[in-house]
């Protein structure tokens, strides 16, 4: 008895014990930790205020580098944004003026024609007001000067510059000597003291021989430039608040929010000249500096962080700051996180102490339970496992013997409902597969009555549900549907993946794909039918034939294309010595002489004749473009105030062009072509019952699945519109309108080439040209440029006025004996020593046996036996520094690159004119390396 009754008492004693020493060693611990947080706390405080301060001087360096690469980067581009823009100025009005002369040359006199010129460029400003054009003829005599109309006529080359240069002197021998360049000089200005330097362009205009050009101050466009800066600067934002302000070294701030205000005085509490200490810093370079300043929103003071930098060449200096009053804020709330987490650390502290007191009294409690409920478990289990299909779960058994002997019940009662399980297994799995199944599958008895069908042909029979078909008559649902698609079961007829049309109960027709078979099932013969909707493979084999439509189409354009080109070479062979000759023949008989006029006429019917030719390889893709980066906007606008002028008032003509379209890289005569052919169109279109045209410019975006053209590729285009509201184009008729010569105009109103042209600029420009119209609404036309990524600017060079002349000895090569007798005449004509040569391999001949006799080769590229290209590296092979002239019909870039990849030094397009024999002769000759 008293051993028995001890046993509680030393448990409780031992209890009490155990529970004291967990006590005093927790709160030991505890001691120890929460010293060691408020250690943590004190370098964690110091290392976050470092951190945040130089966050701080990252983000403002940051912010103020920004500004800072974007106004090196405007300084830099102060010259040549001016070179650019006075060019490209100059560039317009010369095309302008080309346009004017090739329209009315044959129409009006010249002097007629030069008062138009004049007419349209004089009234023409730009750069706010301050540009504008100037004209002089080769006397130096002022011809147009948009200015100051007064000076026009004016002899101009006594006049001097403010730093005593002749201007227009200079500039007439570069346009004499170079076509075009620039010039810089020093003038005035009006109402401004002192001498500002500036710089022009001119380009020769050489069917009139005038020199035409603009310029523009330097200190203008620097000017334009800093406001530009400064509109730039104003937008930079970074936080809730932060923004970059720009001052000069003279105190004025030339920003908000205290723009046009002087700040050198303003001082913070601390007595700080704020703007003057950031000058101080931007003179020496850049610098930090910590003020203090009231905030925006509560006018408090607070602790200011800014860094400045300095622009010496402007006198300004670029800054940025932050209040910083955050750091001491965020170490407040650090050390509030800090006693918040001791403190939760202590309650929970207590909770551990607690309930280990409270582990203690209950575990000798719940082993007990436990063991009973364990127990009782199984009770339940062996009462009920002779006659349900339950399982005990080894999980909830407490003791790893409990819980073996739970697993060896379980196995007993698996093994009894295997087999039922797996039947019910491969049911479940059947059924599933044919409900799932991506085509319709029904089960039809004899007496025609639907067994089974499942979700897919409910669904492509319009039915609600399965259920709804289920005990239905078939022909009610399905086979009545269809057209001698469903078999007698008495003659065991089949369908084996035939395609027919099912009818819908809406009314709505798919086509389909079925089969049917005789099955057996339950001993009873029933038909069982798949369908599958086959409406996406259909609609596929329509646009396939569409797709193939339009290329059979493509492919008929290129074969014409091909066949023009090869035209357009024989063309140019037989222009060639037309238009030499009668060069020739001009420069020797005299003014008055009675045979000039007939030679004139038979030189403009030659040109005319070489016009029709580029029109052709135009159109055949295979002429040679002068690409350059341009901006389609201004050359549509010139094209609309030059139709403005002719066009009836009668005819409304609307614009709606997009001033933010990007650049494209093509010719800028080119384009200017593409307008007004279409332009010409729909004004023919209109011209008799009066109406509207309409041009557009925007951009739009092509992906690979809508191109339909193998030159297009995915990406961004500019789209040029051109709208009539004129009689339309007959569908019949719509697809043979881009082919040469085919013209639905009356007699007189057009040669049937625009449109052949204008494709062929499109395609060779890697574009598209797309029509649409319907027949008493109207035509519009969209011609797709792909915008510039990347385009290096080109620049050609004109004619000389002068011939160059020259005594060296040249091999002349050409298969066709007119053409080598009159390049031979021009070439003698202006002092070389020629050698004919009517064959490459009698032509190698000769330069083998002196390969130092001759300082020059011209060859034609297209010769039997050995073509020009041929020659040119045999020649080449015995003598690497020989000069090679290439003459040819058509090239494009390509040849050109690969030409001179082998050593060719120039080129010549046929017909060939004297002018450009004779410069590029002396160019490859004089060429040094």
């Amino acid at each position: 008895m008293n051993s028995k009754s001890d046993k509680p008492k030393l448990s409780l004693r031992i209890t009490v014990y155990l529970l004291l020493a967990t006590i005093f060693s927790t709160g030991l611990l505890g001691f120890f930790w929460i010293q060691s947080e408020y250690s943590d706390f004190l370098a964690e405080s110091k290392s976050m205020r470092d951190r945040y301060l130089g966050n701080y001087k990252n983000l403002l360096k940051t912010q103020v580098d920004t500004a800072i690469s974007y106004i090196e980067y405007q300084k830099a581009r102060v010259e040549p944004r001016l070179r650019q823009s006075i060019e490209g100025r100059v560039n317009e009005a010369h095309a302008v003026a080309l346009n004017i002369f090739n329209q009315y040359r044959d129409k009006r006199t010249k002097a007629e024609i030069q008062d138009m010129v004049k007419d349209a460029l004089r009234p023409i400003r730009f750069y706010k007001g301050r540009g504008y054009y100037f004209a002089f003829n080769l006397e130096g005599i002022n011809v147009l000067y948009g200015g100051k109309s007064e000076m026009e006529q004016q002899d101009m080359l006594p006049v001097q510059g403010a730093a005593g240069e002749y201007v227009v002197r200079d500039m007439l021998d570069i346009v004499t000597s170079k076509g075009e360049g620039f010039y810089r000089y020093t003038w005035t200005k009006p109402n401004q003291e002192g001498l500002f330097p500036k710089i022009a362009f001119v380009k020769l205009f050489a069917p009139f021989g005038w020199g035409l050009g603009t310029g523009e101050y330097l200190d203008d466009v620097e000017s334009d430039i800093q406001k530009e800066v400064i509109e730039f600067i104003e937008k930079l934002r970074f936080g809730e608040d932060g923004y970059v302000f720009v001052g000069r070294w003279d105190g004025v701030s030339l920003t908000r929010p205290a723009k046009d205000r002087n700040m050198r005085e303003v001082t913070d509490s601390n007595g700080t000249k704020i703007v003057q200490e950031m000058i101080r810093l931007a003179k020496g370079g850049s610098g930090y500096l910590e003020y203090v300043m009231p905030k925006f929103q509560d006018k408090k003071p607070a602790p200011k962080l800014s860094y400045a930098v300095g622009i010496p060449e402007w006198k300004w200096y670029v800054g940025t700051g932050i209040y910083i009053d955050e750091i001491d804020a965020a170490v407040a709330l650090k050390k509030k996180e800090m006693e918040q987490g001791i403190a939760v650390d202590l309650v929970k502290i207590s909770l551990i102490l607690a309930g280990i007191v409270a582990f203690l009294f209950v575990l000798t409690l719940y082993v007990s339970r436990n063991t009973k409920k364990n127990l009782d478990a199984f009770t339940t289990f062996f009462e009920k496992a002779g006659y349900e299909q339950k399982t005990i779960d080894p999980g909830a058994m407490h003791y790893a013997e409990l819980q073996h002997l739970a697993c060896s019940a379980n196995s007993m009662v698996k093994a009894r409902n295997l087999a039922e399980q797996e039947l019910i297994r491969a049911h479940t799995v059947l059924k599933t597969i044919l409900e799932r199944s991506p085509f319709g599958v029904a089960v039809i008895g004899r007496d025609r009555k639907i067994r089974w069908v499942n979700h897919y042909v409910s669904e492509l029979a319009g039915a609600a549900d399965a259920a709804d078909l289920i005990g239905k008559e078939c022909e009610a649902y399905l086979c009545s549907a269809l057209e001698n698609a469903c078999p007698i079961l008495d003659k065991h007829q089949e369908v084996d993946n035939s395609e027919r049309i099912l009818r819908r109960r809406d009314g709505r027709e798919i086509p389909i794909l079925k089969s049917v078979i005789e099955i057996e099932m339950n001993g009873e013969p029933v038909l069982l039918e798949t369908f599958m909707d086959i409406s996406e493979r259909k609609q596929a084999e329509q646009e396939k034939a569409r797709l193939e439509a339009r290329l059979q189409q493509a492919q008929k354009m290129e074969s014409i294309g091909s066949l023009a080109g090869g035209i357009a070479h024989d063309l140019n062979n037989i222009l060639f010595p037309i238009t030499g000759l009668s060069e020739m023949l001009l420069d020797e008989i005299p003014a008055d002489a009675p045979s000039r006029e007939s030679l004139d006429q038979i030189l403009k019917s030659a040109r005319r004749g070489s016009d029709l030719v580029k029109q052709i390889l135009a159109f055949s893709r295979q002429s040679n473009p002068r690409k350059l980066p341009i901006r389609i906007q201004p050359i549509l606008k010139e094209v609309l105030s030059l139709f403005r002028a002719t066009i009836p008032i009668n005819i409304e003509i609307t614009s709606r062009i997009n001033p933010d379209c990007g650049m494209v890289s093509a010719d800028p005569v080119q384009v200017h072509q593409i307008a007004m052919n279409l332009i010409t169109n729909a004004y023919h279109a209109v011209e008799e019952n009066g109406g509207a045209i309409e041009i557009g410019l925007e951009e739009a975006r092509f992906d690979e699945a809508v191109l339909f053209d193998r030159i297009m590729k995915s990406g961004q285009y500019a789209c040029i519109t051109i709208s009539d509201t004129g009689p339309g184009i007959d569908p019949e008729l719509i697809h043979k309108i881009f082919e040469p010569y085919f013209t639905t105009k009356p007699q007189g109103k057009g040669t049937g080439l625009g449109l052949s042209v204008v494709h062929g600029i499109v395609k060779q420009h890697g574009g598209d040209i797309r029509v649409y119209s319907e027949i008493g609404k109207g035509t519009t036309f969209n011609v797709y440029l792909p915008l510039l990524e990347g385009a290096n600017d080109g620049k050609a060079a004109a004619a000389s006025l002068r011939y160059p002349t020259g005594c060296e000895s040249i091999l002349l090569v050409d298969d066709e004996e007119p053409i080598a007798l009159m390049e031979q005449m021009m070439l003698e004509k202006l002092g070389y020593q020629i050698t004919v040569r009517t064959s490459s391999p009698d032509a190698l001949a000769a330069f083998k046996a002196n390969p130092s006799g001759f300082d020059l080769v011209i060859s034609d590229r297209g010769m039997p036996n050995m073509s020009g290209e041929q020659l040119a590296g045999e020649l080449i092979a015995i003598r690497p520094e020989i000069p090679i002239i290439i003459c040819t019909g058509f090239s494009d870039e390509n040849d050109e690159r690969r030409f001179k990849g082998m050593g060719v030094k120039g080129f010549l397009m046929k017909p060939v004119t004297l002018e450009k024999l004779a410069t590029t002769v002396r160019k490859v000759l004089d060429y040094d390396g």
